[in-house]
């Protein structure tokens, strides 16, 4: 897989499908990277993980992916990736908050544990 920026200094970006991922501010990443990293990001550190999400047109939610530094996707564990059932810019976050983060906190067991493999992002 591979995404490619669209236009330079914007975080669009496209990927072999034609699907276009908008990059998510560190802030919105905080819950797809261990604690430490994080505070090592916030610092001017190279981020452990990118987030990137898609809306998902036909279903009304979105498509999330959570890649590595090193372009590993992470599609296991507790940083993973997740659909959002919820759209992040819908309604303040509000429907994502209560239809995705808060059931991650009861229970982040998900069904799909496959490995989805490397991304190669090009800015």
């Amino acid at each position: 897989k591979q995404l490619k920026r669209i236009t330079k200094g914007q975080p669009l970006f496209r990927d072999e499908t034609g699907r276009v991922w908008k990059e998510q501010p560190l802030s919105k990443n905080r819950f797809h990277m261990p604690s430490a990293e994080y505070e090592k990001a916030q610092k001017g550190g190279t981020p452990w993980s990118r987030k990137f999400l898609a809306p998902d047109t036909k279903n009304g939610g979105e498509f999330e992916m959570i890649i590595r530094h090193d372009g590993k996707r992470v599609t296991k564990g507790k940083y993973r990736e997740t659909y959002n059932f919820g759209r992040t810019e819908d309604y303040f976050g509000i429907k994502h908050l209560f239809q995705d983060i808060l059931p991650h906190f009861v229970s982040d067991n998900y069904v799909d544990t496959s490995d989805k493999g490397w991304v190669k992002i090009i800015d």
